[in-house]
């Protein structure tokens, strides 16, 4: 069961540009000196997030060998990604002594590409008949709303998208849009 926690909003506004001094080490501390150097002014078409929900999701695989003995499992599993509007904290870890390794990587892996996707990799050697193996992570993700910014007469439509936007605006190489059953599922959707 999923259970959202409120979280107190964050605050947005003004940015401060601050520098740190150090002024001497004295018994293995520093003492740091704080001056506000510039007070940055607010964009009204920056993004601006709104109140920060909390939930806590569990993720994970299960693996039941029923018949016979199975050799050199791997499972990969979508876990939550971080990013501007989402914080991810690790809340619990739960592996059984038959999980060999967890991995974690960020898709696509391509050189200049912006993550998508965020997968565990779990392995297992071996799984004895009518053994069960599990390798559970349980996330607390603190998500926030993108509010419509404050003045949109500044804003443009691009005349040539950048090179970072480009794979969100194309097909997705795991999704054939040109597919007859995707077609005709629109086509009645928009009817």
């Amino acid at each position: 069961m999923v259970t959202p926690l409120p979280l107190r909003s964050a605050l947005f506004g003004l940015a401060l540009l601050v520098s740190f001094t150090p002024l001497a080490i004295a018994d293995g501390a520093a003492n740091v000196e704080t001056e506000i150097i510039q007070e940055a002014a607010s964009d009204p078409s920056a993004v601006s997030y709104g109140e920060a929900i909390a939930t806590r999701y569990k993720v994970g695989a299960k693996i039941k060998s029923k018949g016979g003995t199975v050799q050199n499992i791997l499972v990969m599993v979508a876990v939550p990604l971080e990013c501007g509007e989402q914080e991810v904290h690790v809340v619990e870890e739960d592996f059984s002594p038959h999980i060999e390794g967890v991995e974690f990587r960020q898709l696509p892996d391509q050189k200049g590409v912006e993550a998508g996707a965020r997968q565990m990799l779990i392995t297992i050697s071996q799984l004895a008949p009518r053994q069960e193996a599990h390798a559970l992570i349980t996330y607390e993700v603190v998500t926030k709303s993108v509010l419509p910014p404050e003045e949109t007469a500044t804003l443009k439509i691009p005349a040539k998208p950048n090179r970072q936007l480009k794979p969100y605006l194309s097909s997705s190489p795991f999704i054939n849009v040109n597919d007859r059953k995707i077609r005709d599922a629109v086509k009645d959707a928009i009817a």
